[in-house]
């Protein structure tokens, strides 16, 4: 097949490994544990507004959670946003600013995700389809020595975690920075279902 078609192939099926138990793992600590303040949890109805639910998904959630403490309702509305919409950051700080919550987003703009949240991340996203590529897409990322990732006895997806420690290590951007060069690696191997996978939910637009 023709990588121009295994490219448009990957944006039409748009599919994602972000399911399930793993994406619930990456909401506990992309959302609950690192990003949304308690104080935040108060607002969560008008919150759950400016990210596109309706007043009856609301109502929903209110009725379906059975100890319906705000807390419990906030992260029942921000996992079920997590896992259904094209989410990112960018806007989550704009329904905290359509919602007058002004310094919570201007905390969420300047909290790194922190590097063992990027590996976590990145773990999730891809880890299984290219684990096998290891030794290319490190190469492409610029890891040094990896004929001492070579040398480990373990399975492809053993290597591919020391590779993508190594690299993480030395990165000093942002996250978004980080992942676009990790992207970048990918289509330079022209492994393009990947690429478009993780593009769609580390990147966005």
């Amino acid at each position: 097949m023709a990588a121009g078609q295994q490219q448009a192939d990957a944006m039409e099926t748009g599919d994602t490994v972000l399911q399930g138990i793993e994406k619930d793992a990456l909401f506990n600590k992309m959302i609950r544990e690192q990003l949304i303040p308690k104080e935040v949890m108060a607002h969560w109805e008008e919150l759950g507004i400016e990210l596109g639910f309706g007043y009856g998904d609301l109502d929903l959630i209110d009725e379906n959670i059975q100890r319906k403490a705000v807390e419990n309702c906030s992260r029942e509305m921000l996992k079920r946003w997590w896992k259904t919409s094209n989410h990112n950051k960018e806007d989550l700080i704009k329904a905290l600013e359509a919602i007058e919550l002004n310094n919570y987003a201007d905390q969420l703009k300047n909290a790194p995700m922190g590097r063992q949240l990027t590996y976590d991340y990145l773990m999730i996203t891809v880890a299984k389809d290219i684990a096998s590529d290891w030794n290319d897409v490190g190469i492409q990322l610029g890891v040094r020595n990896l004929e001492n990732v070579q040398n480990i006895s373990n399975p492809a997806e053993q290597k591919f975690k020391e590779m993508l420690k190594k690299w993480l290590r030395k990165q000093t951007c942002s996250e978004r920075e980080v992942f676009k060069k990790f992207h970048k690696a990918l289509e330079n191997l022209e492994l393009f279902r990947d690429a478009e996978k993780f593009h769609t939910k580390a990147i966005g637009n």
